[in-house]
């Protein structure tokens, strides 16, 4: 007794194609379904990344150019940025005013909190020199001063017993201790 297997002499053509077709169907909805949304969420993440990246870069070239920027200003003002750093001393300022005048004397008029980094002294100068020109020598020379001292007006100049007395205000400024 042989048994054959008839199985595949009578399967229906039209039934495998409809099933065939149902599992396409099926498969299509699924991919439709569920990968097609993942797709546009992908691309939509993408074109974001893609303009934050390029908002990050313009960001960056800015910060590059500025911070080179910062520092050609600070190698280009290093000597006031150092002078800043030093504090005010009156006997080293009346030592070198006493360079260009006779006499030289300081009376402190206040000192008090100059903006929120800064502390300013102001001072009062009474002084006895020969010619203008020490005077004029002084005020160009306080550039290279070692610490950042403006002169103020007013300035009183007047001549008594042959010798040119002047009054003026200076200001000192000097960098508060950042603790």
């Amino acid at each position: 007794m042989s048994k054959r297997d008839k199985s595949l002499e009578e399967f229906d053509i039209i039934k495998l194609l409809l099933f065939f077709l149902l599992f396409v169907a099926i498969i299509m909805g699924l991919i439709l379904g569920l990968v097609v949304p993942d797709i546009r969420e992908y691309k939509s993440v993408k074109s974001d990344l893609n303009s934050e990246q390029v908002a990050t870069q313009k960001i960056y070239e800015i910060l590059s150019e500025r911070e080179n920027s910062l520092l050609n200003l600070r190698s280009q003002n290093r000597k006031i940025l150092e002078a800043f750093a030093k504090s005010f001393d009156e006997e080293r300022f009346k030592s070198y005013a006493g360079q260009f005048f006779e006499e030289v004397e300081l009376k402190k008029q206040d000192k008090k909190e100059f903006k929120e980094e800064f502390t300013l002294y102001e001072l009062t100068v009474t002084s006895k020199l020969d010619t203008p020109v020490q005077f004029y020598n002084f005020l160009e020379s306080l550039n290279r001063y070692e610490t950042i001292v403006r002169t103020d007006f007013p300035i009183e100049m007047w001549i008594e017993e042959g010798k040119i007395h002047a009054i003026f205000n200076i200001k000192a400024y000097e960098l508060k201790d950042q603790d």
